[in-house]
């Protein structure tokens, strides 16, 4: 049997070496048997690398790629057929843009941190080697030289941040951006990654882990079923009936020049984007001098046949963990809509179109999506109301805060349509734009990078979320009553 032990412990010595920290054996006490003790490595779970598309503008050839886009032909953007349009348009931009700027992957591990410089690198990698070195040799001088290694590295990284922290500090000059200092110096409120793995399926109570029930229930949480009363009937009829009213369309609204496009584009953010399959606002930047007369001309033919692209009409939804509460609770997530570029600029032209005619009709009491109107306007305005009824006399001060759970996700859509027909009182031209606009929308539910599903969720209810266009849910909740 001392045989047998030998030789099981050169088995375990020579191929799984790297499983087990430590391997020893010692004879049984009363027997000819040795006891084999194994002691198992820490379990560390290696990050997987993660796949980043991108395209090197700065390597391109910026001047060519305008002259393709000059001798394009895109006069198909002014037929009818909207939806057909979207696509040839985008497609046309992509290819134009893979034979001067290619898209290219590459996998990356992490993000760095800001602070995190070439020199605290090589550092680690230093620190690393002499921890290796001295594991294997086990010297008193190996160890030492690895232990001032790594207090080289935390001295270097609380150096580097404090000089960070510092020269962001010194540079704050708005109480946004210092919370949001703040906010990183302390990690607080930090947006977490997790991807839902599986959820507790309603109906049944059971855990699942198939991605078409996990999309399935989020879809079922993130919206809110429409449920038709009796006096939606006659709201119903009342906006079919005004629908068909004669009016032809005002060049105010349907109009859209060159300037509202280079406008809208200069809004945009140069962060976020969906994915591949749409313009990027990069390129939307690079080329919009010459780019933008023809989405003018899309936009405007939109516009005019009331009729919005599918493609515009539909986003993708990814659920994000809200920090507290169950993991396989799907009330535990909250929808973040991802919009395309296009859609994006397309909302923010309707919001400019749309906010003078509707502008002079908000109740005073209105502070959200007005110009000189903010945060600070919305909490002064109420706190002087308060502060001047505690100087009266014989007078008693009540205060009732409502916080609507899903809020932009209940919007009844012929409430909306009744509410800008009555109170905002828009031409026929418009509203029949504002119903195509809303109905119809759909969206799918993007996991992690493992699997984006294809299904389609219709939205019963809701409106658009992440665009300019949120002053549609502060239209519809406008009818706050005054303060008497």
């Amino acid at each position: 049997m001392r045989e047998i032990s030998d030789s099981c412990i050169d088995h375990i010595y020579v191929n799984l070496i790297n499983k087990y920290a430590a391997v020893t054996h010692f004879p049984a006490f009363c027997s000819d048997h040795h006891l084999v003790s194994i002691t198992r490595k820490e379990y560390k779970m290696k990050k997987e690398c993660q796949t980043i598309h991108y395209r090197a503008y700065s390597k391109g050839n910026l001047s060519k790629l305008n002259s393709l886009i000059l001798t394009y032909d895109f006069s198909y953007l002014s037929s009818n057929n909207t939806t057909v349009n979207a696509a040839r348009f985008t497609n046309h931009v992509l290819n134009i843009l893979d034979t001067e700027i290619p898209l290219k992957s590459r996998k990356v591990k992490h993000v760095n941190s800001p602070w995190f410089s070439s020199k605290i690198a090589r550092l680690c990698t230093i620190r690393n080697k002499l921890k290796q070195i001295a594991s294997s040799e086990k010297s008193k001088y190996t160890w030492l030289k690895y232990k001032n290694a790594r207090n080289n590295v935390g001295y270097e990284i609380r150096a580097a941040k404090k000089m960070y922290f510092n020269t962001k500090f010194a540079k704050v000059c708005e109480s946004q951006s210092l919370r949001a200092t703040v906010n990183e110096l302390t990690n607080f409120r930090t947006k977490s990654t997790f991807h839902a793995c599986s959820l507790v399926d309603p109906s049944t109570n059971m855990v699942t882990y198939d991605t078409n029930q996990i999309s399935q229930i989020f879809a079922n949480s993130f919206t809110v079923n429409s449920v038709t009363r009796p006096s939606d009937f006659a709201v119903i009829s009342r906006i079919n009936e005004y629908c068909k009213l004669p009016h032809s369309a005002s060049d105010e609204f349907t109009t859209v020049t060159e300037d509202d496009i280079t406008d809208g584009i200069s809004h945009l953010k140069n962060k976020g984007g969906p994915g591949r399959s749409f313009i990027p606002i990069k390129a939307l930047k690079i080329l919009q001098r010459n780019i933008s007369k023809h989405i003018a001309t899309q936009f405007s033919t939109i516009f005019t046949l009331c009729s919005v692209p599918l493609s515009f009409k539909t986003s993708i939804v990814f659920p994000l963990y809200k920090g507290k509460g169950p993991h396989t609770d799907a009330n535990s997530f909250r929808p973040i809509v991802l919009l395309s570029p296009m859609v994006k600029l397309f909302d923010r032209v309707l919001f400019t179109k749309l906010l003078p005619l509707v502008e002079d009709r908000f109740i005073d009491e209105q502070h959200g999506y007005r110009r000189h109107r903010s945060c600070n306007t919305a909490l002064t305005v109420p706190s002087q109301g308060i502060f001047n009824f505690f100087d009266s006399r014989s007078m008693r001060v009540g205060a009732v805060f409502v916080d609507l759970r899903k809020a932009f996700n209940s919007v009844d859509h012929n409430l909306l349509l009744n509410k800008l027909i009555c109170q905002f009182q828009l031409n026929s031209h418009i509203i029949r734009f504002f119903r195509n606009y809303v109905n119809n929308r759909l969206f799918n539910i993007s996991g992690d990078s493992s699997y984006t599903q294809a299904t389609l969720y219709n939205e019963c209810r809701g409106v658009p979320q992440g665009s300019p266009m949120g002053i549609y849910c502060s239209r519809y909740l406008s009818t706050t009553s005054r303060m008497q």
